[in-house]
C-alpha cells in the first residue's frame, strides 16, 4: 500500500525495485515479473549492476514458483554470465546449483491442476504430529507429509519407483532445515492425484 498510494515520494524505480521483492515475497509472482520487467525496460541504464542482478534473481526464482523451469534456468545462465562481478562466491555457488537443478527439469511442461468438483482431502495425523495425507499416481498410492513451506516436494527414491515417476539424475546440492548439504536428483510425475485433485507435471526433488 505505501508503494502505490497517491502521492508516494518514493521515485518510480524504487517503487518498482521494493514492488519486486514485496509481490515476490506475498508470492504474487505475475506482478513481481511485471514491476521487474518495467524496471529493465525503462531504468535499468540508471542501475548499477548489483541492482539488476538482485532483481533478476527475483525473476528466476518467481519464474520457477510458476513452473518455467527453463526460462528460470535461461535466465540464471545470464545473471552468470552478464553479471558475475556483481555476485560473491556464495551467490556464484547457489546459481550454479539452481541452473544445475533447473536445467534437469528445463522440458518438463508447466505444472497444472485440473478440479472438477469441490475436493475434500482426508488427512490424519502422525506420532510427530506431522499432518499426513494420502496421495496417488497411475502406478500406485502412498502417505505423504503435506507441508506448504517448501518450494519443492521431496520423496525417498523407494517411493519414487513405487509410484512409477521418472528420475533424473542430477549433480545439485540443497540445503536441509538442519542446515546440512544433501546430493539429491529430481523425479518427474506425469499425473498426481491428492483429495481428488489431478496435478500434472509435478517436480520432486529425490
Amino acid at each position: 500500500y505505501l508503494l502505490r498510494r497517491p502521492g508516494s515520494e518514493l521515485p518510480r524505480p524504487r517503487v518498482l525495485y521494493y514492488g519486486a521483492f514485496c509481490e515476490s515475497v506475498l508470492d504474487n509472482t505475475d506482478k513481481s515479473n511485471a514491476y521487474i520487467d518495467e524496471f529493465f525496460g525503462l531504468h535499468a541504464d540508471r542501475a548499477d549492476d548489483e541492482t539488476k542482478a538482485e532483481l533478476l534473481k527475483i525473476k528466476a526464482d518467481n519464474l520457477m514458483r510458476l513452473y518455467r523451469y527453463s526460462e528460470s534456468a535461461a535466465l540464471t545462465r545470464r545473471i552468470l554470465t552478464d553479471y558475475a562481478g556483481a555476485l560473491d562466491d556464495q551467490e556464484k555457488g547457489e546459481l550454479q546449483n539452481n541452473l544445475h537443478l533447473w536445467q534437469t527439469v528445463a522440458d518438463v511442461p508447466e505444472q497444472s491442476v485440473k478440479i472438477e468438483t469441490q475436493a475434500v482431502i482426508p488427512c490424519a495425523r502422525n506420532s510427530f504430529n506431522h499432518l499426513i495425507v494420502e496421495v496417488g499416481t497411475q502406478a500406485g498410492r502412498a502417505p505423504f507429509i503435506f507441508d506448504t513451506g517448501a518450494n519443492l516436494s521431496t520423496i525417498s527414491e523407494s517411493y519414487a519407483q513405487k509410484l512409477g515417476m521418472s528420475i533424473r539424475e542430477a549433480s545439485v546440492e540443497v540445503n536441509t532445515s538442519t542446515g546440512m548439504k544433501l546430493r539429491t536428483r529430481m523425479a518427474v510425475a506425469d499425473k498426481f492425484d491428492v483429495g481428488g485433485l489431478e496435478f500434472e507435471n509435478v517436480v520432486f526433488l529425490v
